[in-house]
């Protein structure tokens, strides 16, 4: 398994500081089993969550192939504080781009899964 790696981080530096919004998801498996989706309704009552992909709001206008994926979260991880990193699934073990592909980027993943995150990010 591989997974991104933010080159650029720096402990010194308060990435906080610089972002416009609080949080998002980019979702496109609207049934999925974990019931994600229902999971971010009952939190958007008490915080803003912005849902992008085709269970949301469009990405900017670029983001219309798997390709630009990567673009668009590029984009949210400027504005937003932190990312849902919420599996389709929930099974012992189970971690997918979801949260790998995310690292890279100076934002911080909220992840909802079976597996064992901390081991990654140590």
């Amino acid at each position: 398994m591989h997974w991104a790696l933010n080159e650029s981080f720096s402990i010194d530096f308060n990435y906080h500081s610089t972002k416009i919004e609080f949080a998002a998801a980019v979702i496109s498996n609207c049934g999925a089993s974990s019931n994600r989706l229902n999971y971010i309704k009952q939190l958007q009552r008490y915080i803003k969550v912005d849902v992008f992909g085709k269970c949301g709001k469009k990405c900017p206008e670029y983001f219309r192939s798997s390709k630009q994926k990567a673009q668009c979260k590029e984009i949210i991880a400027k504005e937003y504080m932190f990312y849902f990193s919420f599996e389709n699934s929930i099974c012992t073990d189970y971690i997918t781009e979801k949260f790998f592909e995310i690292l890279k980027y100076d934002i911080v993943p909220v992840v909802l899964g079976g597996g064992t995150y901390d081991y990654y990010v140590k």
